[in-house]
C-alpha cells in the first residue's frame, strides 16, 4: 500500500465446506518482545514494551501502519479488504498459526502450494495440490 496506495487489495480465509465451518488463522505474535533467555532486565523491558504496545492509541498506531488485525479492544481496523477476515474472528472462527500446530516442513510445502494458485488461479488443482502436499510431507 505504501508502494501503491490505490491498490485495492483485500484478504479471504481459506473456505471450508460451508462458512459456518470456515475459520481464519489468526494469532498474536509476541515473539519479537519476550524470549526464554533474556535476562531479568531484558524481560522487563519487553514487558514494558507489551504493555505499550496493549495501550489502545499506541495499538492503533500500530494496526494503521502495519495493517494487521489488532486484538486490542477499542482498536478498528480501517482497511475495509480485512473485513472478511475481522468478521470471522469477531464470531471466534479462528484457529491458531499453521505453523504452531502442523510440521515446519509441511507448512513450508502448504505456502508453496497456496502460491502456486495465485498464478494457476485453479480451485480444484489447489485443492488436490493441497491434499497431495499433506500426504507426501506429513509421511516425510
Amino acid at each position: 500500500m505504501i508502494a501503491n496506495p490505490d491498490l485495492n487489495l483485500g484478504i479471504f480465509p481459506l473456505p471450508n465446506d460451508t462458512y459456518e465451518t470456515t475459520n481464519t488463522l489468526s494469532g498474536i505474535d509476541a515473539a519479537v518482545c519476550i524470549s526464554a533467555k533474556a535476562s531479568e532486565e531484558e524481560k522487563e523491558a519487553a514487558y514494558k514494551f507489551l504493555e505499550f504496545l496493549a495501550q489502545p492509541e499506541n495499538a492503533q498506531l500500530f494496526c494503521d501502519a502495519e495493517g494487521a488485525p489488532a486484538c486490542i479492544t477499542g482498536v478498528v481496523h480501517k482497511d475495509e479488504g480485512v473485513q472478511p477476515m475481522l468478521d470471522l474472528i469477531s464470531a471466534g472462527q479462528v484457529h491458531d498459526w499453521m505453523a504452531s500446530t502442523i510440521d515446519n516442513n509441511v507448512v513450508t510445502d502448504l505456502y508453496n502450494v497456496t502460491q502456486g494458485f495465485w498464478s494457476e488461479k485453479n480451485v480444484e488443482s489447489y485443492l488436490k495440490q493441497m491434499d497431495e502436499s499433506i500426504a507426501i510431507t506429513s509421511a516425510e
